[in-house]
């Protein structure tokens, strides 16, 4: 039997990564555009041309592309209506240019349902029935996975719960709400914060920067850090009280803080969630950490269904 394959698009905040899967989830070819904001008119060219680098000499053996992308979507009709961290990105229909243009079946999906799928279905979830998925990176998205299922709701646009807000009154948010989580714990909020309040950062601050000046004693980074976590730890405390999850999966780079931002949320959670055993659910980092959105693409095309 000659060999299977799916293509996984993951658009991202800062990049477009496309991989060629194989039906034991393995990725075997990929290629990444480090530059998502040429703007709308070389969109559809930027597209075509990542996914051409990871397509194999035969054609045949690849079952479908599949699409992780920020929302909000139109799932139905293939379409990326809006995206807050890629500006001029509105209405874009990337199902129809990479059908014509490659002639196979093509689907797309929320890019945190994509990488929550995969782990679901290969990484930190795979033993779990209830499964929650937040990726923390330019912006903040979740997922929801049951019995392997994705919970996408009415009209597939469900679990945008990185505009849930912690403070209605808050921090406006790229999304046009204010108080959202992803206002105050995403990679660019983060820094936002930091920039307001730290000095003698390294050029250019970033997460990372911001723990290494932690890692160093600056106490008002060290501060920060544990702030994005309390703040975290009272968003996700929320959650559980909507859905009580069997585990809860962080992904995305924001969670390269490790302990100094595990610490907290995990301390945090329990006290505002009223469900008994809160604090017993698993809050765990994610599997697969930069190739859950590939791979969760994949799934999105069919791969998970023929392992």
């Amino acid at each position: 039997m000659p060999p299977r394959y799916w293509i996984g698009l993951d658009i991202g905040g800062t990049s477009i990564k496309a991989g060629l899967v194989d039906a034991k989830a393995r990725i075997v070819h990929r290629a990444e555009e480090a530059n998502v904001n040429k703007g709308p008119a070389q969109a559809k060219e930027q597209l075509i041309e990542i996914v051409r680098a990871v397509m194999p000499d035969k054609k045949n053996m690849v079952r479908g592309i599949g699409i992780g992308a920020p929302g909000p979507l139109d799932i139905q009709k293939g379409l990326l209506m809006r995206c807050p961290n890629i500006p001029g990105w509105k209405n874009v229909p990337i199902v129809s240019w990479l059908r014509q243009a490659f002639k196979l079946p093509c689907r797309m999906d929320n890019d945190a349902n994509a990488a929550a799928l995969a782990e679901s279905l290969w990484g930190a979830g795979k033993d779990y029935r209830f499964v929650f998925y937040a990726t923390l990176s330019t912006g903040i998205g979740t997922g929801l996975v049951i019995d392997k299922k994705l919970y996408v709701g009415r009209s597939g646009r469900a679990l945008e719960g990185g505009h849930l807000s912690i403070d209605y009154k808050g921090r406006q948010c790229n999304c046009g709400l204010k108080g959202c989580i992803e206002a105050y714990a995403s990679g660019p909020s983060m820094v936002r914060r930091a920039l307001g309040r730290l000095r003698g950062l390294k050029n250019p601050v970033t997460p990372k920067s911001i723990l290494q000046a932690a890692q160093a004693g600056n106490k008002k980074a060290a501060h920060l850090i544990t702030e994005t976590g309390e703040l975290l730890g009272i968003w996700l405390g929320n959650i559980v009280n909507i859905i009580e999850p069997d585990v809860i999966i962080l992904g995305g780079g924001i969670t390269n803080l490790g302990d100094p931002l595990f610490g907290p949320i995990k301390k945090t959670l329990p006290r505002y969630s009223i469900i008994p055993y809160a604090n017993k659910i698993p809050v765990v980092r994610a599997h697969f950490e930069s190739d859950s959105g590939i791979l969760g693409a994949a799934a999105i095309a069919g791969c998970g269904k023929s392992v």
